[in-house]
């Protein structure tokens, strides 16, 4: 029987680092730490994994001093053991451009954007072929966090539906790129099982609107009004052609509307 790889997950408290040990737990070696821990350990500690996944990012964080992912690469840059770090980015490093493929020219707009992109390029000098960047979407996850430093779209419509029974989104037909949570973990799976490199964008690169979000929501709970404001949120869907050349994986309109309505269900008999 061949020995098991070891892997480190980085991020105790993200939902998706929980996903991931989850998924994964039977065909690795799995240490799961939070970023605190991990930031004792030493350089030689670190470099005997063969992967580093960090999920320990906080969106608030725009100092190099701070930076979960530059601080793991600092004790990395000397890696004699090719330990393979895996980054989770953001879609936001694109900014408004619709030529958003993995070798198109990145304009973020916002500040979190552009420090992600000044954190993947910091990376890329310092690991070069040892490192792994997701660029993830919006992912549908089960998160009912009410101090979540990310606050996504989906945490959000959640604690508003189960708390308020209404969803409050703008007047203008905003979309997004939605992906569920079980088409991340699986790209993951085989990125690592074929030792990839470099840039890839986990996506699903189809256009589904807040509205269309909001209904399959209110069906799934039982309940629930969907407020129209006038507000302004970034529309975008992101290319995702490497990905599905790589892992031969793809996701539907019906996958993703119907994973929605799954957490709507879920929200029903769950409580604050």
């Amino acid at each position: 029987m061949p020995v098991k790889k070891s892997l480190l997950i980085v991020g105790s408290r993200s939902l998706i680092a929980q996903n991931i040990k989850q998924k994964l737990y039977t065909k690795y070696k799995i240490k799961f730490l939070s970023f605190k821990k991990v930031n004792k350990l030493s350089e030689k500690i670190l470099c005997n994994f063969n992967y580093i996944i960090n999920c320990s990012f906080d969106k608030n964080c725009f100092n190099n001093k701070y930076n979960s992912d530059i601080i793991i690469c600092n004790k990395l840059k000397n890696n004699l053991s090719n330990t393979k770090f895996v980054m989770l980015s953001s879609s936001k490093v694109y900014g408004v451009s619709k030529k958003n493929s993995e070798n198109s020219k990145c304009s973020p707009i916002t500040k979190y954007g552009k420090y992600r992109l000044k954190t993947e390029k910091y990376l890329q000098k310092k690991l070069k072929k040892n490192l792994l960047i997701l660029r993830v979407s919006n992912v549908l996850n089960f998160d009912l966090r009410l101090n979540s430093a990310s606050k996504t779209t989906i945490n959000t419509m959640l604690i508003d539906l189960i708390k308020k029974k209404i969803i409050t989104i703008p007047k203008k037909n905003a979309f997004k790129d939605f992906i569920t949570i079980e088409y991340l973990l699986s790209c993951l799976e085989k990125l690592l099982k074929e030792n990839y490199c470099g840039i890839f964008n986990i996506s699903s690169n189809i256009k589904i609107t807040l509205y269309e979000v909001s209904k399959k929501l209110i069906n799934g709970f039982g309940m629930g009004k969907i407020n129209l404001i006038d507000d302004i949120t970034d529309n975008f869907t992101i290319k995702n052609y490497q990905i599905k050349k790589t892992t031969g994986m793809s996701l539907t309109k019906n996958n993703i509307l119907k994973k929605i309505e799954e957490l709507g269900i879920k929200l029903k008999n769950k409580k604050l």
